[in-house]
């Protein structure tokens, strides 16, 4: 059928594949991206470590430091280089607004996406 053909057109590329691509070529190798939504991209990126934003809170330390107010901290503890995501998700809804203001700086975009510098003081 056509939900799985045994053949897929040349030009007929997945989204987390196209994603992965997408982002090798807009950020240096060695590079860490923090991205929402992100694990499934992962698998297919060379050369970048991927920090799963939505799974943060599954961490028992990232979670006490949320607790504690402290969650800004943590994430500066990452070291990203990079955050891949909804502009809306990460600039205007919790828990990102409060832990990635002022430390954004957009760099271009694909499809809905978009690809931030991050500002680690």
């Amino acid at each position: 059928g056509r939900n799985f053909p045994l053949v897929r057109p040349a030009d007929d590329v997945h989204i987390y594949i196209a994603e992965a691509r997408w982002l090798e070529a807009n950020t240096p190798a060695g590079s860490t991206i923090g991205m929402s939504g992100g694990g499934t991209a992962a698998y297919f990126m060379a050369d970048r470590t991927l920090v799963n934003l939505d799974g943060l809170i599954n961490s028992t330390d990232y979670f006490q430091q949320v607790k504690n107010g402290r969650g800004r901290e943590a994430v500066d503890g990452f070291g990203l280089d990079y955050v891949y995501g909804n502009a809306y998700l990460l600039t205007s809804s919790n828990p990102y607004y409060n832990t990635l203001k002022d430390r954004l700086t957009p760099l271009g975009m694909m499809n809905d996406q978009t690809l931030f510098r991050y500002a680690n003081p």
